[in-house]
C-alpha cells in the first residue's frame, strides 16, 4: 500500500475500499488524527478536547471518515483501517475492543483533564 501526497495535502492510499470508490481513498490529516483516536477508543468529547476542536467538528470527521470507508460504524472504520495499513503500522498493531467502554488511555485522559 503506498501513500502519495505529491499532488495534494491529502493523503491518498492506492487500493479500492468498500467505499465504492475505485482508485484512491482521501482522508484528511485531521481525519487521520480522528481516525487515530477512534482507534484509542476515544469518546467524541475526549477526542473535541483533545484536538481542540468543536464536538460538532469531531462529529462530521467521523461522518466523513465513514462515508470514505464505506463502513457504518466507529469499530467498522477501526478495522478496516488496521487491516489496510492506516493504523498501527501492516496487520494493525493493538487488539480492537469491540465495546463501547473507553480505554486505560481514554480514561486516563479524562482524569487528566478532569
Amino acid at each position: 500500500m503506498k501513500v502519495d501526497t505529491s499532488f495534494t495535502s491529502r493523503p491518498r492510499v492506492s487500493e479500492e475500499h468498500p467505499g465504492g470508490h475505485e482508485g484512491q481513498l482521501r482522508l484528511t490529516p485531521r481525519q487521520l488524527e480522528v481516525l487515530s483516536l477512534l482507534d484509542e477508543g476515544l469518546p467524541n468529547k475526549l477526542i473535541c478536547r483533545q484536538l481542540n476542536i468543536s464536538a460538532g467538528t469531531v462529529k462530521v470527521h467521523i461522518s466523513c471518515i465513514l462515508r470514505e470507508l464505506g463502513v457504518t460504524s466507529r469499530l467498522q472504520a477501526v478495522v478496516w483501517a488496521r487491516r489496510h495499513g492506516l493504523l498501527g503500522g501492516p496487520g494493525g498493531g493493538r487488539a480492537v475492543l469491540d465495546s463501547h467502554e473507553p480505554t486505560a488511555p481514554a480514561l486516563a485522559a479524562a482524569s487528566e483533564t478532569a
